[in-house]
């Protein structure tokens, strides 16, 4: 699902990596254009001259020599052209990075786009030996994809925890009653409201907000304040804002 944090788990992930002196490859899924997914990817790193599996054994080569594991990540494989590339060439891809020991493949997509970029076949089903007899299909899934599910803020402990830090991160008073509305389970929803709080100066969160409608109206009111252009705060703006929002919203449908 989209705004739970997958992006920036993965971000951080790498991050983290690359300072303990791991080596790292992070795509975003928008910068796959072609045909073949690997093309994209030599491009992206400005070495297209090069094959994709040239391109592997060196990320190999230079893991092996730092004595760690190279992390090859990439982010929102239905971005980009992620739903009319991936079907064809993920196995064979994930054949390819498994050739080579010391890489590590982390992919994500978002939920309802699954079943159109990623086979079912390269997702293990693991399951525990049994006791006796022959081990179960799939029990020990190598060379597969394991699938671990981003669901945001799970708990209100954990949303009013987030909420306190992006909140006294931008200087905005906190509610002082608990905020109860689903959308807030999301972290990039809430990063998103304080932002635009803070970029347009308000700096106390507004009583008697509920439900998505009255969130959405009030962080877009918000941000038609601070556009960076003449007009900022007027109900020119705030039109404009609502019509382009609205003809995108028709695009997508």
């Amino acid at each position: 699902e989209s705004g739970t944090g997958k992006s920036h788990v993965l971000a951080r992930g790498a991050e983290t990596a690359w300072n303990e002196r791991a080596p790292v490859i992070h795509i975003l899924g928008q910068h796959i254009l072609d045909d073949d997914p690997r093309v994209s990817i030599l491009k992206r790193l400005e070495i297209s001259d090069w094959s994709f599996h040239d391109a592997l054994t060196a990320l190999n080569l230079i893991a092996e020599a730092a004595g760690t594991r190279a992390l090859l990540v990439i982010d929102a494989l239905n971005e980009g052209r992620g739903t009319e590339v991936w079907q064809n060439h993920l196995a064979s891809f994930i054949r390819e990075v498994n050739e080579h020991d010391r890489i590590f493949l982390i992919l994500s997509c978002r939920e309802e786009y699954l079943e159109y970029v990623v086979p079912s076949e390269v997702i293990a089903n693991p399951r525990p030996y049994p006791k006796e007899g022959e081990p179960p299909e799939d029990c020990a899934p190598l060379g597969k994809l394991v699938r671990v599910s981003v669901e945001g803020f799970r708990t209100t402990e954990e949303r009013e925890e987030a909420l306190q830090k992006f909140m006294d991160e931008k200087g905005i008073a906190r509610p002082t009653a608990p905020v109860l509305d689903v959308e807030f389970f999301k972290p990039l929803f809430i990063s998103s409201v304080c932002r635009a709080m803070a970029n347009a100066g308000i700096r106390v969160f507004p009583r008697g907000l509920r439900g998505a409608r009255q969130i959405f109206e009030f962080v877009l009111a918000t941000k038609a304040k601070a556009l960076k252009t003449p007009y900022d705060g007027t109900s020119r703006v705030h039109k404009a804002l609502l019509a382009t929002l609205d003809d995108i919203a028709g695009i997508m449908v």
